[in-house]
Formats: structure tokens, sequence, C-alpha cells
């Protein structure tokens, strides 16, 4: 309602005239309104009302101006009577603050509730009610009195009369007395300065008589008198303005006056209760004054400053004088200052307000010169901390901080010595410093300084004057280094080039150079703390250009400095180096410079304004001069660029390139000596240094770049640069989207699959955006970016890291969202699957060769993503000093590339060996992230990261280990990678174990009860002028830490401890992964591939480790992930104690191991199938596994148990037909320990599901049914289960599958039956004759094969083939056939069909001749098990990727001293060459293929060395003997084979003496191979030999397995030792690098050994077999 009433109020004023008639009325309604007397409730709820009222009496006046008068007393009276509401509103100000809302709150003073709910619905204004009512009041007292001077000049001098008289009359009511005299002055100042009453009469008789009532008498009116001339001086003409600021000088004079002066001075001591309202007056002049006014005010500001410490010095002698001169440090101090330190604050006010003084007047100049002086002498300028007590408020030396940044330096520009400078000043007198107080003085400066000896002893040899005018350069340089935005380091050299100072004869520019050396410190401090933004690089590199600039000054000790700073800057921001503007300020200054050297030796040299900077270089006029400077600093730039080259290659190259790109059109080359340097960095150094892997590394460098290739580059892009600049013009006159013509051209060439024009198109679109600065489409940054997702092949992915380069050099502005784009590709990497990313590919299994898996190396390509990530670290190495964005893009792609889960679950990265240096590169990049001090993360964050990391790492080993596919110089640059992995891992100790005081790994920083105190910091003994020494100190020294932080110290304890055990694992797998890549890299530890590092790595290796620390690892590995701990065996070092904890812990529990089929041997041992352990129940869900580990279960080595049959039984029936074929022999001896019929109903259902295998297992048992070769007895354990089975597989036989059955057997009987007809003829031309006779009987039938050859058709035989062979009482023969290759599963197809069904034969290009021997009376299957690991042998080295050549032809036993042997084609005997030739080996080489130099005999020698390495391992392993010349074979290609192994593992002939070595190496064969052991032919089948023996130790169990099914056949070479003795040959608990040297020893025992020449001789005398 009261507002209503207000509007309504607003509204009649409107319309109202004098006219209208009322006036009278209104004016009185609003008259008993305002001087109502109501309760403060009504009062309050009338507030808009009384508002309106007020504002109403104004507005009447101009529209009723005859009733000013009665408008003007009315007014006067509500503020000077005062009218009731206005005293009460007083009171409720006084009583709180009107704005609160808290209802209790307004009861605790005295307030009701009510007014907490009045005063929540008042706008801002109204709330501080008094005030705005008071102010309304002012305001249409000023209305109407302009309304008055109308009509009345004297209006205003008049009411400013009568308010003098009531300002200095009594007041009746002592309790209103202040509020009267408040108003008074509050409306007369405001008529002071009303706009339309104001005049210089009228503003001089406010201001005079406010004087007047000034101090007549001291009373609290005082300060608002004070305060009000202050706004009046403010607001008045210049002439009153400084008036005022005089009078409150004086006053401020006045009141220090009275705190230094004499006790009977009453004068000044009345003033002293103005001290704080006259410093407020002055802080508000200097806030609000105008700025032409402020330089003035400063100066005066620094006169009363100055003055005042003058006073305040006169006194401390005074006092001094008094006592005799015994007064205290601490006494001068407090004493002394008194007050002035109040104007500091108010300088720094009014220095805010202005620019930085650099050319200041000379008076001015030496009053900040005084100033900084008597800062220093009172202790203004000590800096506070947490050891020291400063005497004065913190404040004060907030603000001289503040003034320090806009200060002038502290130097002689008039270039009179320094002693005249200091001499008159009074507070550098040294008649009141007494020698303890000087020396005390010197102490700290010195301390300050560094304690130099030299600067101390400069130092000591000062007066006082000196010395505080060192400490106060000191003081202010280092308050302005700390507190400017924005410092240069050319303050310092300002200081050192000043004439004064460096003609003083005290050496007093040695002591400011220190000074210098110090403040520049701090600045680099300063700068490593900032965040690494691009106004932060900007800042860093624009001191860089200065430091250079200066490193060319005309003074030698100038450039001295300079050269020192420049160096101490590039040791902590090294990115310096290689940023664009460094570089090309450095070269175009070279190139300034050396067009000095043009001019006349005599000319005048200008001021150099130096390119892209503001700073101008003075050169001396001698030309001598000037050509040693060129000299020194080319010498210097070629020491840069040859730095920035060793950090950062790529990023130096690409800037360099930019420089010459740059100069292409505007300069001379010839003529450019900046040119020139840089295009001799570029080209001279062929090759980057490579790092000491040894040593740690701040950086990771691009191994063995060529950078060379960086001309190539370079003039692709001058190339694409003119290309574009043509299209832009092109594009401008014909108004084309060249962006949308070069995405159309890149989509076309990826179509097409173009790999040349895609790379056109990168760089096209690289070059758009280069050469136009003002193009930043995201659509062309994106296809730059992702080009690498379209097409991830090296050669893509190298143009496009130079394309990276390119545009991040040379557009600054697109560095984030290039490195967004490129991080986003990364990411789509991982996404699609790409790369390193890749699911690995099937390499096949040795152990399960099929047609549909054959073994092979598939590596994944890694390459693109390795080249991709030394990118990522070396832009790591450019940014992380100078952008917090990009580093943190980087941090970013890292943390999501290494996720945070269980080791072998989930993780994108391929665990195949290939990536090792791409997942190496990856870790060792974040591990630089790391421990890189320079990128900003928390310990939270570090602790996180490191997780990462550490998963990452375990991850990799949750696999079987494999063997590298890569080149030679590939896998020496992964060694290189794994190495540094390695050295990260080593020094991460560090980084969990810190040193002492150093949080280490912690989620938090040290507890804040922990207490660190710098005994260098705490002084001892008395206080000093200066005011530094503290108050009081802490006696705590050490860290102490609290009960609290004692516990959380535990738990940080443990989780560091934890880390470390978790670190310690690691390096074991890392240095046995680096043993096994360095070993397979080097097997023979060649001196010429010896790896840098190797022997540190070796070194640690070499520490014991007990079976204890074993178990820990173990069990560790557990937590870690159970597929960790599952493949340490084959990580590690294999020992009884590693596998005996592994199979417990897999025990403990299966389920976490079950998922892997390696685990099984753990869960199966001997042990608990013996014991029939609970957990054995776990075998029939475990995952499936090879089929030899299936077949073991049914030999010698495990116990018949229900449970491992079933496994072995689903096993085997996960496989093809095909793939059990190789199993065979085993799977029909096994039937001897399936005591359970497992085995017997899998061959029957096998036999169902594949005729071939049907056949197969037929022959093998009908092999086996019977002991002996003449099938007289019959063996008594299997003997009749194998005809049952056979029986009962014939028996299941029907329809094509019987009539396959019966054709192929007969063709097979009628072809072995050739052997018993020609038995009875006579050896010689009758027993061939009856072999062709009986070969032309045999008919071809359709859809038969060969057994020992199931994957192909016979067509034909050649009936003139038949060759009775040479034997005692056996008839063996051999014939040749006609067949088709055409495949198991396409020959059982083919075969089963039924007969009169015609059907097409494969293709004609896979016809062949095949020569066949067929035996009876022999027992073949001693050379079936041979031949049958050298099958498996030959799959290892297929699937490793192994060049090595072996011929494992096949022998198939068909019947009991009968079978069918596979002949080598194209190859001969040693025996038959020796028989023919009479000739050597070598002699036979050179015969056939020519000299040792020619193409066709180095291609044999290769093919030589492939098969002799190969079958040389075979000897070794299955110690073949008999290895007589008759049993060795070489094919038309070189390849040398063995064949007949009838003597084998324990046996030998002659009685098994042993006769032979383990290899047969003869001299002819070495000659071969180059004649020494030293020859390269000779050392490359070591290496191979020994690149085969430890690829073939990984399936050991699997060999062992094939021979223990096999131990029961009798068969003559086993004899009781055969599995122990194979095993021992293994080495399985030897390390890689061990069973190496183990093999390379067994090479060099058998190397020409006379055994084998003796064994030679014996045949060749026994059997005539030549030799």
């Amino acid at each position: 309602q009261c507002r209503s009433c207000a509007a309504c109020l607003d509204a009649i004023l409107v319309v109202h005239t004098e006219d209208n008639g009322g006036s009278q009325s209104l004016f009185e309604k609003m008259t008993s309104r305002l001087l109502s007397s109501e309760s403060s409730h009504v009062i309050l709820a009338h507030l808009p009302l009384l508002h309106a009222c007020l504002k109403g009496l104004g507005v009447l006046a101009r529209s009723s101006p005859s009733q000013v008068s009665q408008i003007l007393s009315v007014l006067r009276e509500f503020l000077l009577k005062p009218a009731p509401a206005l005293v009460k509103l007083k009171k409720l100000e006084k009583s709180a603050p009107l704005g609160l809302n808290n209802t209790e709150t307004c009861k605790l003073v005295g307030r009701k509730a009510s007014h907490t709910s009045l005063m929540s619905s008042f706008e801002d204004q109204e709330k501080a009610s008094y005030a705005y009512i008071k102010t309304v009041a002012i305001q249409s007292i000023c209305r109407s009195l302009e309304v008055g001077c109308e009509s009345d000049h004297d209006c205003v001098p008049a009411f400013l009369s009568s308010l003098s008289n009531d300002l200095f009359s009594p007041v009746k009511h002592e309790s209103t007395k202040h509020l009267v005299k408040t108003h008074c002055i509050d409306l007369m100042s405001r008529i002071g300065v009303a706009h339309g009453l104001s005049n210089h009469l009228i503003i001089q008789q406010v201001v005079s008589t406010l004087q007047q009532r000034l101090n007549s008498p001291s009373s609290p009116l005082d300060n608002l008198i004070i305060d009000q001339l202050a706004s009046i001086a403010l607001l008045g003409p210049d002439k009153l303005y400084q008036e005022i600021l005089n009078m409150l000088l004086q006053l401020c004079v006045k009141a220090s006056s009275a705190k230094y002066g004499v006790k009977n001075d009453n004068d000044a001591a009345s003033f002293r209760h103005c001290s704080l309202a006259t410093i407020n007056a002055l802080a508000k002049i200097a806030l609000n004054l105008d700025k032409s006014r402020l330089e003035a005010l400063l100066m005066k500001l620094l006169e009363l400053f100055v003055q005042l410490c003058l006073e305040g010095k006169r006194s401390v002698d005074r006092v001094g004088t008094t006592n005799g001169g015994q007064v205290s440090g601490i006494l001068k101090a407090s004493n002394s200052a008194g007050n002035l330190g109040v104007l500091i604050p108010i300088i720094a006010v009014l220095l805010r307000r202005l620019p930085p003084i650099y050319s200041p007047t000379p008076r001015l100049h030496k009053l900040f010169r005084d100033f900084w002086l008597y800062c220093v002498v009172f202790g203004f300028a000590t800096e506070p901390d947490g050891y020291t007590q400063s005497f004065w408020p913190p404040e004060w030396h907030n603000a001289a901080c503040e003034i320090s940044v806009k200060s002038p330096l502290l130097i002689f520009p008039a270039g009179d010595p320094l002693r005249n400078g200091l001499r008159y000043n009074s507070a550098l007198k040294n008649d009141t410093v007494t020698p303890g107080e000087l020396n005390e003085l010197r102490t700290l400066i010195s301390n300050l300084l560094g304690n130099s000896a030299e600067i101390s002893g400069l130092i000591n040899s000062m007066d006082f004057a000196l010395c505080t005018y060192l400490l106060s350069v000191y003081r202010l340089e280092r308050l302005r280094v700390l507190h400017s935005v924005e410092y240069s380091p050319h303050v310092l050299f300002t200081y050192l080039e000043d004439q004064t100072i460096q003609k003083d004869k005290s050496q007093m520019w040695k002591c400011i150079k220190s000074v210098a050396d110090c403040v520049f410190a701090v600045f680099l401090d300063i700068i490593a703390s900032k965040v690494k933004t691009s106004s932060t690089e900007t800042l860093l590199v624009e001191q860089a250009q200065f430091l250079l600039i200066k490193f060319n000054s005309a003074q030698n000790r100038i450039r001295q400095v300079a050269d020192s700073y420049l160096s101490r800057l590039v040791d902590r921001f090294p990115h310096v180096l290689w940023n664009q503007r460094f570089l090309f300020t450095m070269l175009n200054l070279l190139h300034q410079l050396s067009s000095t050297l043009v001019p006349h030796r005599f000319s005048e040299i200008p001021p150099i304004l130096i390119n892209g900077t503001h700073h101008h270089l003075h050169l001396q006029d001698s030309r001598k001069m000037r050509e040693k400077l060129v000299e020194d600093f080319t010498k210097h730039c070629r020491h840069i660029l040859k730095e920035a080259l060793k950090w950062a290659p790529a990023t130096t190259a690409s800037h360099l390139q930019n420089y010459l790109l740059q100069d292409e059109t505007t300069t001379t080359h010839n003529k450019h000596v900046g040119v020139s340097v840089a295009a001799e960095a570029l080209y001279s150094n062929k090759q980057t240094e490579k790092p000491n892997i040894s040593v740690g590394h701040r950086r990771n460098k691009y191994l063995g770049e060529n950078i060379s290739s960086i001309g190539v580059f370079g003039n692709l892009r001058l190339i694409y640069m003119g290309k574009i600049s043509g299209m832009i013009k092109l594009g401008k006159s014909s108004q084309l989207n060249l962006c949308d013509v070069i995405i159309k051209e890149y989509k076309s060439a990826l179509k097409e699959n173009n790999e040349t024009e895609i790379m056109n198109s990168i760089y096209r679109a690289t070059a758009l955006l280069v050469a136009n600065k003002e193009e930043s489409k995201r659509e062309i940054l994106h296809l730059i970016a992702w080009c690498c997702v379209d097409r991830l092949t090296v050669p893509i992915i190298e143009c496009a890291i130079e394309c990276w380069q390119w545009l991040l050099s040379s557009r600054p502005n697109l560095n984030v969202s290039c490195m967004s784009e490129i991080t986003s590709a990364w990411q789509a990497t991982i996404d699609h699957r790409m790369g390193v990313f890749a699911p690995d590919k099937d390499e096949g299994d040795p152990l399960a060769v099929s047609e549909d898996h054959i073994p092979h190396p598939a590596p994944p390509c890694c390459k693109p993503h390795s080249l991709w990530i030394k990118f990522l670290q070396h832009r790591l190495d450019v940014v992380k000093y100078s952008s917090v964005e990009e580093t943190m893009i980087i941090v970013g792609l890292v943390h999501r590339t290494l996720p945070i889960l269980q080791p072998g679950c989930g993780n994108y990265l391929s665990r195949h060996i290939s990536s090792v240096g791409a997942r190496c590169d990856l870790l060792s990049l974040s591990f630089t992230m790391l421990h890189s001090v320079d990128v900003n993360a928390s310990k939270l964050q570090k602790n996180f990261l490191r997780e990462r990391i550490y998963l990452s790492m375990f991850d990799y080993f949750c696999s079987p280990r494999k063997f590298p596919a890569q080149k030679s110089d590939e896998l020496r640059n992964d060694i290189n990678s794994c190495l540094r992995l390695w050295h990260f891992v080593h020094t991460d100790r560090k980084h969990l174990v810190p040193d002492r005081g150093s949080p280490g790994i912690t989620l938090d920083t040290l507890s804040p009860d922990l207490a660190s105190l710098s005994s260098a910091t705490m002084a001892t003994g008395g206080s000093g002028w200066m005011n530094t020494v503290p108050m009081a100190t802490s006696r705590r020294s050490t860290y102490a830490p609290s009960k609290r932080s004692s516990k959380k110290g535990k738990g940080e304890t443990i989780a560091a401890r934890e880390m470390m055990k978790k670190r310690t694992l690691l390096m074991y797998l890392v240095t046995a992964e680096l043993d096994h890549l360095i070993t397979w890299y080097n097997p023979t530890s060649g001196s010429e591939r010896v790896v840098e590092a190797e022997a540190t790595v070796a070194a640690w290796r070499s520490q014991e480790i007990t079976d204890r620390q074993m178990k820990e690892m173990v069990r560790l590995s557990w937590e870690v992930s159970p597929m960790l701990c599952v493949f340490l065996t084959d990580r590690l070092r294999n020992s009884e104690s590693l596998v005996r904890e592994v199979s417990r812990l897999v025990r403990s529990n299966p389920q976490a191991a079950q998922h892997c089929p390696e685990a099984i041997k753990y869960l199966v041992t001997s042990q608990t199938v013996d014991s029939d352990s609970p957990e054995l129940h776990h075998v029939v869900t475990w995952a499936l596994g090879s089929p030899s580990t299936a077949l073991s279960y049914f030999s010698r080595l495990f116990s018949p148990h229900p449970l491992t049959a079933q496994y072995s039984v689903k096993v085997m029936r996960k496989f093809p037909p095909e793939a059990i074929l190789f199993y065979i022999p085993q799977l029909v001896q096994s039937i001897r320990y399936d005591t359970m019929g497992y085995v017997q109903d899998y061959l029957i259902w096998a036999s169902g599901k594949s005729q071939l295998l049907a056949h197969q297992i037929i022959w093998n048992m009908k092999t086996n049914i019977y002991v002996d070769e003449d099938a007289h007895q019959k063996d008594p354990e299997i003997g009749s289960t194998l005809e049952q089975i056979i029986e009962t597989i014939i028996s299941k036989l029907s329809g094509p599958s019987q009539d396959f059955y019966r054709r192929e057997f007969k063709f097979f009987s009628d072809v072995t039956a050739v052997s018993g007809t020609i038995k009875p003829f006579p050896k010689g031309p009758e027993r061939t004759a009856a072999c062709l006779e009986a070969l032309a009987g045999i008919e071809v039938l359709e859809g038969c094969y060969l057994p020992s050859s199931p994957e192909s058709l016979v067509l034909d035989i050649d009936r003139k083939s038949g060759t009775p062979l040479q034997s005692g009482a056996k008839a063996p023969y051999l014939a040749k056939f006609r067949v088709v290759e055409c495949g198991i599963s396409e020959v059982e197809r083919l075969g089963s069909m039924i007969q009169t069904t015609p059907y097409e034969l494969p293709s004609a290009e896979n016809l062949s001749w095949q020569a066949v021997i067929f035996k009876v009376g022999d027992d073949c299957r001693q050379d079936m098990l041979a031949l049958q690991v050298i099958q498996l042998f030959q799959n290892i080295f297929k699937q490793v990727g192994l060049d090595l050549y072996l011929f494992p032809y096949r022998v198939v036993a068909t019947a009991p001293g009968c079978g069918v042997i596979e002949c080598i084609p194209d190859s001969k005997s040693r025996d038959q060459l020796g028989r023919q030739t009479a000739i050597g080996m070598y002699e036979y080489f050179r015969n056939k293929y020519g000299d040792e130099n020619s193409p066709k005999f180095q291609t044999a020698r290769r093919n030589f060395v492939k098969s002799m390495a190969a079958y040389s391992l075979v000897l070794f392993i299955l110690q073949i003997k008999d290895r007589h010349n008759g049993n060795i074979m070489l094919d038309q290609e070189g390849h040398l084979l063995h064949i007949d192994f009838g003597f084998m593992f324990e046996s030998s002939p002659g009685g098994n003496l042993g006769w032979e070595p383990d290899i047969k190496l003869t001299e002819e064969m070495v000659m071969i191979m180059g004649g020494n052991m030293d020859a390269p032919s000779f050392q490359w089948f070591m290496e191979l030999c020994v690149q085969a023996y430890l690829a073939v130790r990984p399936y050991r169990e699997d060999i062992v397995s094939l021979v223990s099914l096999m131990l029961d056949t009798g068969l003559p070479c086993f004899r009781g030792n055969t599995i122990k003795l194979l095993r021992t040959r293994f080495q399985p608990s030897a390390s890689p690098k061990e069973a190496a040297q183990f093999m390379v020893k067994v090479i060099r025992d058998c190397f020409l050994s006379k055994w084998s020449r003796t064994y030679d001789m014996i045949q060749y005398y026994q059997n005539q077999i030549p030799y």
C-alpha cells in the first residue's frame, strides 16, 4: 500500500503545476508525513512513501517556485532538527546491518522479526534505509536551492551561512549532536560540488568553513571533514585541489611529527587522531584523480615519504644521542619507522594507474632511489617467510611489491660516480650504524648472494652506503621479478651496462652481476612454475632472442653474461633451441651482422634493428672487431643448431626447411649467411647421434634417422608450395574451391588404391594450409591427420608424419587442433583394430597341421604405429616445455591406449613378438611422461599412469613366448626399444623409493604437520637495522611427523612396497625378454653384433635369486593375472621350485586358469593323477590343448584316469582328420594304457569320419599286431585288441566307403605282392625282368592312392621303372607312379564316390612322377618316428619363419615287416657321387655350380647351409648314428639330406659304442661352408643351428610325449634312458643365452671330428662306401 501511495504521489507531482492550485495542501500533507513520530516498524513500512515525499518536495519546488523557502525550511528541519523518523532509522543502522535475513540475529540486536520480513521485500538501495533517506533529502535541498537561485542569487550563500552557524553552534540535545553536525558537513559538501549551484565563491565558502571547523576543537567530525575535503578536491578546480592537497600533506607531516616530535608540541599532537583519515583521503585522491595530475601527485607523495623518513631518522638520532648511542637495532627499526609505512599503499594505488616508469625525470628518479633506500633501511622491502616475523603489516610489503613492478631502475643516468650519488642521502650516513650492525648487514648480503668468496670479499670492503645500495638493488629487482607479469632480463643488463656502476672502483659491477645472477635464477624458476601456455612460450622466446642480441654486444663482459644466461635458460628450457622464432631470429641476426662487414672499414655503422624484434644492436666501428664478432657468433649458431638437431631432429629440420623456403623468394641464397648456415646444418650431418642406452634420457630420438632424407622432404615442400601457389591463383580466377578439389582427388585415389596419388593429395592439402594462413578448414586438417586410418601403410604414415611436422612448424595456431585430430586418428586405429591393435592372425599350430592351418609367421603390421609412436615421443619432447594443451592431448592418448584391465584380458595391443618394439616405444613414451617434471600431473594421476604402464607390460607376458620374425635391422631396433624400456623400469625405483624428504609414491603431498626448517636460514644472535631477523623461530629443524601422518605414511609405504614388488617382477621379465631377443639376434655372441648396454643387463641378470624370492614372484604374478603366472615358466629360467609353486597355485584355484590350455600341465601331474586329487574334476571343462599333450595321458608318464582320458578324447575330436594323421602311430600305441576303452571308441569314431584316416589306422594296427617282422608272435598286450578294432572299423564301412576301402587295399596288396613274387628269382637281370613283368600285370584302379602320399591320386604306373634293390634275404624294389596332388580332403571325396560316377581330375599342373620303395621284411616304425620328429621340426621352422630346409620323406608301415618309403626326388647319395666321380663334395659343387663367386655356387651353398643346419639339429636331438656317405643325400639344388634312421637315440653301430659325434661335420662339408670356423658361411651355419635349437626347445615336452608313447614298441633305439637323455639335450633349465652357448659348444666339439673320419674309413673298408 505504501508503494502504491508513493506511486500515486509521483504521478500527481508529474502533472502538477502552480496554476492548478492545491500546492499548499500537497505541501502540508507531505510535510506532516515527514515530521510525524511513529514506531520503528511503521517507519520501515512507510520507507517508500518517505522517500517519495522527500523527492516530491524537490519536484514541488520546481513546479511551485513560490514555496521554495517553505520547502527549504522543512527539509532543513528534517535533517538538522532532526526528524524522528531519521533518528530512528539511524538507530536501526547502528544496532545491526539492515540487510540481515536471519530472524535470530534480529532478535539479538533488539529488532523484531517483522522488521526482517519488511527488509526482505526492499530493493538493494532501500536496505540501507538511513543513507537512502538522507541522500534524497540532500538532493531535494539542492534542487530547491537551484530554483531559489533563479529569483535570489544570494540564496545559496545565505543557506550556507545558516549551515555554518549550525555547525559551530551548540546543539540542545546531546543525543543528536553528532548526527546534526554530520548532516551539516554532508550538506555543505554536497552544495559545494553540486552542478548548477557551485562556483568558485560557493566552493571557497564551503572549504573555508570546513577548514575552520577542522580540529576546532578536536572531535570525530574531523575525519569526516577531511574525507569531504578530499572529495571536493577531486571535483573542484586545480587551485583548490592544490590547496587541499597541501593541507592534507601538512596534516600528514604534523601527525608524524606528533609520533616523532617532542612531547610539549601540543599543536602537532592535536592532529594525531587525524592520521588515518588523512592517509585515507590521500588514497581516495590517488584512486580517483584525473590521470593528468597523477605524476605530480606521485612526486609529492614520494617527497612526503622521504620527508617522513627523514623525520624518523632524526628522531632515531635524538634517541641515540640521549641514550649514549646504546640503542638496539630492533628499537631503532620500530621507533623510527612509525606510521610512515601507511604511505606505501597510497603510492602503490597511484602507480597502479600509471604505466611502468622507464624514463623518469632526474628529480623523480632520485625520489624513487631514496624511496627504496629508506624501504630497505626500515625493512619495508624485506620478504616475509615462514621463519621470520616482520615488524610491519603485510599490506605494506604487498604495496612495496606492487611499487617495484612500476619503479625505475636504481641507476645513475647522469654518469656521476656512485659514491657521489649516495653521499648526500641521510639514510646512508655511517654515524648512527655500529660496526656490529654493519657486519651483520654485510653477512646478510653475502648470504643472499650465495656466499661466493670473491663477492663476499668485495662486500666486506664496502661501507654502509654501498652495502645499502647493493641490498636495495637486490630487494627491488627480486620483488620486480617475483611480481611482474612480463619480466624481462633487459632490466639486469641495464644495470650491467650502466657507466656509473661499471666505473665504480669498489667493484660494484661484480656485485651487481651477482645480484643479476640471483634474480635471473628466480626468473627461470618463475617461468618453470608457470602453466605452459602460448603466452609463456612467447615470453621465454623473447628473452632468448634478447640474450642472443646481447651475445653480440660491443662489451666483452656483457657478451659473457649473455652467453651464460642463454646457456642457463636453455638448460632449464631446452625446447627454446628448436623454437621457430628463436631459430629464425638467430639466423637473421647472423645475416644482419655479416652484412655490416661489407662497408668500408671506417664507415659509420648505425644501430641495427633486429628483424622480428624491437631491439637495436649497437656495434663497434672497427670492422676487425666486427669480423671477430661474426666469427664467434657463427660458431655459436652452428653449435646451437647441432644441439637442436640432436635433441629434436625432426622439428628443428622442419623449421630450417621452412626458413629456406621463406627466404626462397626474398633473398639471394649465395649471399645470405643465415641460409648457408641452415643448409649446412641440414645436410652436413648425415646421421643423428645415437643415444647411449645405458644412461638415462630426457629425450627420445629417431635412432639411425638419416638426415639426408630431410633434403628430399625439403625439396618436396618447395615443389608442393609452388604447385599450391599456382592452384590458389587459378582458384581465385576460376572461383574453384581448392579444399573440395583436393578432397575429391584424395577420395578418388583411395578408391583406386593408388598410394602415390594418395600421398600427392596429402602434400597438397598440407601445402594449402601452410600457404594460406587464413585457411583452417577442418576437412583438410582431418584429411591430413586421418590419412593413415584410411590406409595404414609405411609409405603413407611416413608421408603423414612429414606433413604433420611441416604443418606444426609452419602453422603454430593449428597445433592444438592438429594434435587433436592426430590423436583421434590414433583412437580410430584402436577402435578398428588396425596395425599393432589388430587381432593376432592364425599362424598355424606345428602340432596340428592341416590344409587349412599350415604353420607360417603372421606378424601384425607394426611399423606404421612404431613410426607414429616415435613422432609422438618427439612431439612430447618438444611441447612438454611449452604447451600444456598439447602435452595433455598426448597424455590422454596414452591413457586411452593403456587400459586398466587385468593382463591377458581385453587389451587390444598385440602380444605378438613382432610388436615388441612398438609396445616398448609406447611404454617408454608413457614412462617419459611419468618421470618428467615438465609434465604437469598430480601424484594421483602419475600413480594411475604407472598402474596402466605396469598392467600393459604384464599383459605382453600373458602369452607363450614366440620367436622374432623381423629382419635383422628391425630386430636390432626392437632390441634398442626394449633396452630403453628396461632402463625406464630400472630407474623407476628412485620414483617409487625417493630420497629422504621427497614424497615418492603417495596420493598426497607431505602432511601439514611436517616442519622443515633450513638451518641456513635461521639466524642466531642479535637483531639488525634491516628488520630481517625473526622475532621468534621454531626449534624444529627436522621432519617431525605426527601420529596421523605416521599412519598415513605407513599406508603409503605399503603401496610403494607393492609397486616395488611389481617392478622387480617386471625387471626379471623384461630382462628375460631381452635375453631372448638378443640371443636370437646374435646367437653365437659375435663381436660385430654386440648390443649396446647388453653388459649392463647381463650384470643385473647375474644376480642370484633364491627360491623364496622366486615363490614370492610367482604368487605376485598370480595376483596380477593367472595367465601371467602360467606362462612364467616360459619367460623365466625354468626351475623346479618355480614349477612347483605355479602348480600349487593352479591347483588351489583351477577356475582362474581353466581358460588357458597351457595351464593344464600344472593341474594334471603324475602326482595328482596317482593320488586322484579332487581338483582333477576341473579337467573336463578345461580349455582344449594340443594333441601331443592329450596323448601323453595315455603313456608311461601318467597313470590311467577316466578324467584325463575324457579330456584327451575331447582334444582329439577337436582337430580335423588330416591333423590326426600325424599322430596315428602314437594313437595306436596309446591303446596299451587305455584301460577304459576311450581310445578305442575314438579310433572307431574317427574312422567313421574320415576314410583316409581309417585306412592309415588299419595299416598301422596291422603293423603292431605282431612284435616280429614275420608276423608269428602276436603282441600280448594289444594284438587281439587291435584285431577287434580293425574288424569293427571294417564292419562299419558300407556303400562308397566300403568300395573305396576294397579298391585301395586291393591296389596296395597287388603292388606289395610284387616283392614276394620276385624274391625267388636270383639277383640281377632275372629279378629285374620278373619285377617288370609283375608291374605290368597290376591294374590301376580309379580313386586309389599310395599310403605314403594320401594327398595324391594314382593315375598310372611306370611299368618300366621297377628296380629291385640290394638286400640280403629280402626283395625290396622301387617303382614310379604317376600321381596328381589334390589334397587329402579331395582324395577322400573322390575316392568315396561310387565307382560308376564319373569325376573330373584336378588340373594337370599338379601331375608328377613319384618314386616309392616297397619293403618287405624290414621294420619301418623307427624310421616313421624319426621322420615324425623331423616333420615336427619342419612345422616349427615354418611357423617361426626360419629359412631352413628339411625333407621329411614319408614312411608308412603297412604290415609286420612291410612298409612304403617315399623317395627323395632329384637326389643322389654321397656314396653314388663318390663312385661316379671319385671326387669330394666340395669339388662336386665347384664342378656342378661353378666357381665360388658364381651366383649358382652361392645359391647352392646357401641351400647347403640351410639344410646342413637343420639336419645337424636333427642328428643331435635324435642322436642319429650310422652317418656314412650312403645315408647322406645331395639334391640338384645343393641341399644335403639324411636318410635311413636305423640307429638313433640309444642305439649305434658296433654294439652301441657311441663312436660317432653328435653332428657330422667333415672337412668337405666345412670346405663348402668357407673352409674354417670364422668363415661367414660357417658362422651363418652356426647361427642357424642355434636359432633352430632355440625354436624347438619350447616343444620339448611334445617331442617327449611322441617318443614316450613309442617306448613299448620294442624298437631297438630304446634302452631305458631315452626320455631322460632326450630332455637333457634340450637343456630345460637353461636360459636362451645359456642354451645358445651349449649348442655352439656342441658344434665346436663336432667340428672336423676325428671320430667321423674314422667311422667313414671303417665303412669304406667294410662296405666299400667311399668317403
